[in-house]
């Protein structure tokens, strides 16, 4: 089995061919800072690590455990949340618990790529949507992988997100009569693991759960195949005889499933802003909340003119480079 979809429907050139040269980061991410080339880094530790990598295994097991008796102590849990929800410490715990789930989570993934021999390259900070603090690490390599390759790859940092949750749950289980501050730790722990977890897991936003599930199903294009299925359906175009009955089901549910949650999380958001300005500013919200959203939708549309344009360019290059051949 090979990380080279299967040939029909929707051909991903992407999946073939060499691995990229070093550095061919498409447009590195705006407002970022690279720290280097970490290959060398993630090469050794991976060998000084190997032997932890079966601890793994252990997170499921731990996790069930945890789990279990959280259950008997949920109101214990609930009161001791309540407590120091709005304290200045459990904030800054917080802030520290996400930025360290983020920078290992990053660094777990590039030793996972290094063990299967998918280098990379670029790793860095930059601030995602120009506000949130994050790390990079370039995981373009892990498509030359084959499909357990990938999918040991994007699993890496769900599994340490998930044994953060367990290991801060199980330290505020611990300690949770103690009165210590490591408790209070413990318990940001287990908040920072399970809400990163469920945000990276999710299948249906495109982040390590989604990569992970298109590799399971081998379909790296799973998102754009989908839509593009879909889109055929809509506008009445016919539908390849090639493609299997259930692969067909599969595509479209998902592109169904994709956007109902996209669609949930743009209302979401944006009844939530609409509902504060009327609250705060009654008349004068309302008139500021059309606004915003006409702008939007301006910048919306002239977003999908523009990358139609460019879709209609490209296409009129590699026209004329093929007539040219």
């Amino acid at each position: 089995m090979t990380g080279t979809p299967r040939p029909g429907l929707f051909h991903d050139p992407e999946m073939d061919g060499p691995a990229p040269p070093p550095g061919s980061w498409r447009g590195r991410p705006p407002l970022s800072i690279r720290f280097g080339n970490p290959t060398r880094v993630f090469r050794v530790l991976a060998d000084l690590l190997a032997p932890l990598r079966h601890l793994r295994h252990l997170i499921l097991p731990l996790g069930l455990v945890a789990g279990y008796g959280a259950l008997f102590n949920v109101f214990g849990l609930e009161a001791h949340m309540t407590r120091i929800a709005l304290t200045l410490s459990f904030a800054q715990n917080l802030v520290i618990g996400m930025l360290t789930a983020n920078l290992l989570g990053k660094a777990t993934q590039g030793l996972a790529m290094a063990r299967h021999g998918a280098d990379s390259d670029e790793f860095g900070f930059r601030l995602a949507f120009g506000v949130i603090p994050k790390f990079y690490l370039f995981k373009g390599p892990i498509r030359q992988l084959d499909f357990r390759g990938q999918r040991a790859c994007y699993a890496a940092p769900l599994l340490f997100r998930l044994g953060m949750f367990v290991a801060g749950l199980m330290i505020w289980l611990i300690l949770r009569r103690s009165g210590s501050g490591v408790a209070d730790v413990g318990l940001a722990l287990a908040v920072v693991g399970l809400s990163s977890f469920l945000f990276t897991a999710n299948p249906l936003f495109p982040a390590d759960g989604y990569r992970w599930l298109a590799a399971w199903l081998e379909r790296p294009r799973l998102r754009q195949d989908g839509l593009r299925l879909l889109g055929m359906i809509l506008t009445f175009r016919p539908i390849p005889a090639d493609l299997p009955r259930s692969e067909f089901w599969l595509l479209v549910l998902y592109a169904l499933a994709s956007l109902a949650f996209t669609a949930f999380i743009v209302l979401t958001i944006v009844f939530s802003i609409a509902f504060v300005l009327e609250a705060r500013l009654r008349g004068v919200g309302v008139v500021i909340f059309g606004v915003l959203l006409a702008a939007f939708v301006v910048f919306l549309l002239s977003f999908l003119e523009r990358r139609r344009g460019r879709r209609r360019t490209g296409g009129g290059r590699k026209a004329g480079q093929g007539r040219s051949r």
